[in-house]
């Protein structure tokens, strides 16, 4: 699959560490730990530490281009580091993973739930929330309607995309 792009990557270091084995070549991956930023072409990505449940290097990032900006948290759970990043950073659009793992399948919390996803929505200080991952395990579907009445009152947009939508921030 890396053979079929020339695209230039950003990792976390121990994402990085994992993909140096996946053939894509040094050059092509940049390794960003919690604090650095970088600029490619009129994007600037600045990278923030998170709360992973498996990867205590993980990062999220903030991606800015033409005045606007986007959060991708990839997997990160509630943490207080999201609102140093919404005092840090004029978020338009915060993509949050939403799922709430089954524990009796593995009892250990892997995702955020509903309440959660807008707790961090809030901490972010978002325009927008646009929740992903929710349909990826058959075991573990979320409706992430769901989010909506924990939103209430806060100004938030709840955005849901169905598989292959797009949208412009």
């Amino acid at each position: 699959m890396c053979a079929r792009t020339s695209a230039l990557l950003v990792a976390a270091p121990s994402s990085a560490a994992k993909m140096a084995g996946w053939d894509f070549t040094a050059g092509r991956i940049d390794t960003m730990p919690p604090g650095a930023a970088r600029t490619y072409g009129d994007i600037e990505i600045t990278a923030y530490g998170c709360r992973d449940w498996s990867d205590p290097g993980a990062v999220t990032y903030v991606l800015r281009s033409q005045g606007r900006s986007v959060f991708i948290g990839g997997d990160t759970l509630y943490t207080e580091a999201l609102a140093e990043v919404g005092r840090a950073e004029t978020i338009d659009l915060a993509v949050l993973s939403l799922a709430r793992n089954r524990r009796d399948i593995i009892d250990q919390e892997l995702y955020v739930d509903p309440a959660e996803l807008a707790r961090a929505a809030r901490a972010l200080k978002t325009k927008r929330v646009l929740p992903v991952h929710w349909d990826i395990w058959k075991a573990w579907q979320e409706d992430p309607h769901l989010v909506e009445p924990h939103l209430a009152g806060s100004g938030i947009e709840l955005v849901l995309l169905a598989q292959g939508e797009s949208m412009a921030i």
